[in-house]
């Protein structure tokens, strides 16, 4: 089942909103044996409310986003001034 991570709260406690309906989740950091950031969108599996295991979605558009982003930012600027 997919799952984003909403929001990491004081470092110990993971939010996942999880599934098509969204329902929020509260997960223990040291139960995800991955390190997660806000909006990493997960493969999750839940059984009688308990999670028995979690996968990256390695090929989620957001990972995508993120990576160009990276690579925009890293890009030199232009050298033309508008002001000029």
């Amino acid at each position: 089942m997919r799952a984003i991570v909403d929001r990491i709260v004081d470092g110990i406690h993971i939010v996942l909103l999880v599934g098509e309906e969204e329902v929020e989740m509260i997960l223990l950091k040291e139960q995800l044996s991955i390190d997660v950031k806000e909006g990493t969108i997960l493969d999750v599996n839940f059984v009688n409310g308990q999670l028995q295991g979690v996968k990256l979605m390695e090929d989620s558009t957001h990972n995508r986003i993120d990576e160009q982003l990276k690579q925009l930012r890293k890009r030199q600027r232009s050298k033309y001034n508008r002001n000029g």
